[in-house]
């Protein structure tokens, strides 16, 4: 297939498709954000092997290359659990043998690391201020809020860089 030919025949797939696609990662995974990157990668997948396509039944090959890339997604994610924002809240914990200073520092980085999670937006200034502020786990929160626990661990990967793209305009995270 020539090179214009596939651009097109991509084209049309994602003009049809794109919804479909996003469907499946979104089910899959349960989490919108990593639905919206996987939807990306199955359409970039599709293109790098569009040469092997025999051009029957693009609905089903795109749904399949989707669910390879959602599970792939999940199987990934077991992998990468770990506890998220612990260096946050360690920060911002005053230690039991500290200096008068010390203590009153730690207290400030705590006030000004609650004054950043209030500036999220929605969800994630909730699951912002459960984990870092009020100190619950990825599982405590999933449980307590009635979300998907790969949900919660998304929001929190993006709200601690969110926190710390903050906090470094303050001068207070590295």
């Amino acid at each position: 297939m020539e090179r214009q030919d596939a651009e097109k025949t991509l084209i049309s797939m994602m003009d049809r498709y794109r919804a479909l696609v996003f469907s499946v990662c979104l089910k899959i995974t349960g989490d919108w954000f990593a639905a919206e990157d996987l939807t990306q990668e199955t359409f970039l997948s599709a293109w790098k092997n569009l040469e092997h396509f025999d051009g029957k039944n693009e609905k089903a090959w795109l749904a399949r290359i989707a669910a390879n890339k959602a599970v792939d997604h999940n199987r990934a994610a077991v992998r990468r659990e770990e506890p998220v924002g612990e260096d946050l809240r360690e920060e911002a914990a005053p230690e039991k043998d500290s200096s008068p200073e010390r203590i009153f520092d730690s207290r400030e980085v705590f006030r000004k690391v609650e004054a950043a999670c209030s500036e999220l937006g929605g969800a994630m200034k909730d699951t912002a201020t459960d984990h870092f502020i009020r100190g619950m786990s990825a599982s405590q929160i999933s449980s307590e809020r009635g979300i998907p626990l790969r949900t919660v661990q998304s929001r929190l990967r993006r709200s601690r860089q969110m926190l710390r793209n903050i906090l470094e305009k303050e001068g207070i995270a590295p």
